[in-house]
């Protein structure tokens, strides 16, 4: 391993422990002190048998073993008790450690720019860094591995290390054969018996694991695929495809499939450790038995007593043990802190948007005015420009319609108007200062959003409407009215406090697109934020409902500035402002009427063309006739 790579993994290292000191630092502590109380019972045996047999051979009187009796049994009780209660410690703090870093994970997901949590590449790093919190044990194994086996290799260099210096110098009889025993070639000897098998194992994991880790991408994609099965097939309204188009079969295939992968995989893997393993354990114990032959020559030569044999010999066995653990974890730790580097990067490393610091001014007046100078804009990682050299002023109070084909651009200006995205040229001021100066959170407090893949969580009615676990319910019941809702909702098993969906809760209850829609619209009211923004969250209805739900919003929002989009253009007729796109420019901008003049304009040809649609398909709906009129 070159400097370069040993640096880099030192700084993974550290990059760990300092997660687990910055999120529990308990959890360190505990496993110390088990490591501790662990390490000195292997040398506890090792020196009662030694010092009992030592005794036997010597004649001791029988009270002398007796007290030596009493205090191993002391001594081995009291460290018992305490390595228990320590690992038990230790696995609660770990347990704890794994949900705080399951919830850094869904804080992250929560607060990470918007850019970044749509980029795939974010997606897979957000997938690998989950991979990498549980692949070999994750954290929880690199601190009881790595972490607890360095602990107990500190211990044993300086117990080990005492002894086998103390076993060299001690001196025997003085035999032609066996000079060496009497001198440093023996301390050599000994050294060379233990490191053989560690030089050995050291090489064979590293083998090991790097094979480990040129399997982790497959066991990420299976792992994948395991995860979407699971949450497909748990999710009760799959049920119905599954039942209705005979899909099971199908799906249990795919199952299969996924199953056999794994499987062969797994037992590659198994394959390959189980030969390493069992080659490290074969010379592991080899050598034990030479350490006690070679230590026994020892005793042979008169320098040491034939009780101390044990105690020597097991001293280094425990040695060569603790330093055969140590270089397998730390070739384990390799790979984990590699594998938790993802979600170490995770969770630190992005390029974030720009971050302003001015506080936005509270107005009780709504006087905000937004305004985009030759805006253009393209998603990451592509080159197909979305906006191009776009300008546009949203005056205070406005109701204005957005319309345009799908993929015109319209969503994506609403997103760089709410600094989900940042202009890749040009730039956005609210009341004439860049929106990248101000502070994003406080500015998107302006804005209350229903976008068309708008969610409803399964929470409460009341929860959904207010996002807040303490709403107010005289507001919330306004909002649903608004909305269109509330005798609806008044109509569920607990009003406002019935649970929408059953993900989290049995007796949660599932409602219409339309219902849905409608409670989406309800929170952005009960916001009241000065900016209102409908981007085709009324898709589910018909086109009277549209209508009728964005004539009863604008009637009630005072003098907010309102934006609504939709792909039916009899909903934009009621708005003081129409705003035409078209390949990502406004190719149009005026009234209904002033619009409809325009024969030769993109308002007219899409109006035109959706009326004929909708008053020759629906030719008995007065209402319809009404709102296509022209």
């Amino acid at each position: 391993m070159s400097q370069e790579q040993s640096n880099g993994l030192a700084e993974k290292y550290l990059k760990v422990i300092h997660l687990v000191w910055e999120i529990h630092p308990i959890t360190l502590l505990y496993s110390f002190l088990y490591a501790l109380s662990i390490t000195f019972i292997p040398y506890l045996d090792f020196w009662f048998l030694g010092s009992i047999v030592n005794d036997l051979t010597e004649g001791s009187q029988s009270n002398q073993l007796l007290l030596k009796v009493i205090l191993f049994v002391i001594l081995t009780y009291l460290l018992n008790v305490s390595s228990h209660y320590l690992q038990k410690k230790r696995d609660d703090a770990q347990s704890q450690l794994g949900m705080l870093l399951d919830e850094q994970v869904t804080k992250r997901l929560l607060t990470i720019d918007y850019a970044n949590l749509e980029d795939p590449k974010m997606r897979e790093n957000y997938q690998k860094a989950a991979e990498g919190t549980n692949y070999n044990g994750g954290i929880a194994s690199f601190i009881n591995q790595t972490l607890t086996s360095s602990f107990q290799l500190l211990v044993a260099l300086v117990v080990s290390g005492v002894a086998l210096v103390s076993l060299s110098t001690a001196k025997g009889r003085i035999m032609t054969s066996m000079t060496w025993v009497n001198s440093w070639w023996f301390l050599v000897l000994i050294l060379g018996v233990i490191m053989l098998p560690v030089i050995i194992s050291v090489c064979l994991f590293k083998q090991a694991n790097l094979a480990k880790f040129e399997q982790f991408n497959e066991i990420v994609e299976i792992n994948r695929e395991f995860t979407y099965f699971h949450h497909t097939v748990g999710h009760y309204q799959n049920g119905m495809t599954f039942r209705l188009y005979q899909g099971t079969k199908m799906f249990l295939k795919k199952v299969n499939q996924s199953n056999i992968k794994s499987m062969a995989l797994f037992y590659k893997m198994e394959g390959k450790d189980f030969s390493y393993t069992g080659t490290v354990l074969f010379l592991a114990s080899t050598v034990t038995a030479l350490l006690y032959v070679i230590v026994g020559l020892k005793a042979f030569v008169g320098a040491i007593a034939i009780g101390s044999v044990i105690l020597y010999a097991g001293y280094l066995q425990q040695l060569l043990a603790v330093l055969l653990d140590f270089f397998k974890a730390i070739s384990v730790g390799n790979t984990i802190v590699t594998y938790i580097q993802y979600y170490y990067d995770f969770l630190y490393d992005d390029a974030p948007l720009k971050r302003g610091t001015l506080p936005v001014e509270k107005r009780d007046d709504n006087e905000y005015e937004l305004e985009f100078h030759d805006v253009s804009f393209k998603y990451p990682r592509t080159s197909l420009w979305v906006l191009k050299d776009f300008s546009l002023r949203l005056k205070v109070g406005e109701r204005v319609s957005v319309v345009g084909r799908n993929g015109s651009g319209k969503t994506t200006f609403i997103k760089l108007l709410c600094r989900l995205y940042e202009p890749t040229k040009g730039y956005i001021t609210l009341n004439g200062i860049d929106l990248a100066k101000y502070d994003r959170s406080e500015y998107q407090r302006l804005l209350a959003v229903v976008f068309q893949d708008f969610k409803l969580f399964s929470f409460s009615v009341a929860e959904n409407v207010s996002t807040n676990l303490s709403p107010d319910d005289q507001r919330v019941e306004k909002a649903l009215e608004i909305a269109g809702i509330r005798e609806q909702v008044g109509l569920m098993p607990q009003g406002t406090d019935t649970v929408l969906t059953k993900h989290l809760d049995e007796r949660g209850i599932e409602v219409s697109g339309g219902e849905a829609q409608k409670i989406a619209i309800a929170r952005a009211w009960y916001k009241d934020a000065p900016f209102v923004i409908l981007d085709e969250p009324t898709s589910a209805l018909d086109p009277v409902a549209e209508y009728d739900i964005y004539k009863r919003f604008d009637e009630l929002i005072e003098d907010k500035t309102a934006i609504y989009i939709s792909h039916r253009m009899s909903s934009a007729r009621f708005s003081q402002r129409i705003i035409v796109f078209d390949e990502g420019r406004v190719v149009q901008d005026g009234n209904h009427d002033s619009l409809m003049g325009l024969k030769s304009g993109k308002y007219y040809e899409l109006f035109t063309a959706q009326a004929k649609y909708y008053t020759e398909s629906h030719n008995s709906d007065d209402h319809l006739k009404r709102l296509f009129s022209y």
